[in-house]
């Protein structure tokens, strides 16, 4: 048996209830636990660009946000001063009439 054919843990052959997930979790835990064992002490400073690429990934997410929801409302607002029926300067916001 070809070591690409065994499990990442036990050295079995995967069987049907080993699936694809359960071996990525395991594959996931074990490379917490060796970065856990070998980067202890190291600067914690050294993963300052990583936390900053976060923040930036975050905003831009925000940023997205914000402007998708904005051209909702612009749409919304479109279609309804299309729509004869409806008023956009009645007493409650948006009110249609009949």
């Amino acid at each position: 048996m070809t070591g690409a054919s065994r499990s990442l843990v036990s050295g079995r052959p995967p069987s049907d209830a080993d699936s694809s997930s359960s071996r990525r979790y395991r594959f996931i835990a074990q490379a917490e636990h060796l970065a856990e064992t070998h980067l202890q002490g190291l600067d914690p400073t050294l993963d300052l660009a990583e936390r900053e690429l976060a923040s930036v990934t975050t905003l831009d997410l925000d940023f997205d946000t914000i402007a998708a929801a904005s051209g909702f409302v612009k749409q919304t607002i479109a279609a309804i001063s299309r729509d004869p029926g409806a008023s956009l300067f009645a007493d409650t916001a948006l009110a249609v009439t009949s």
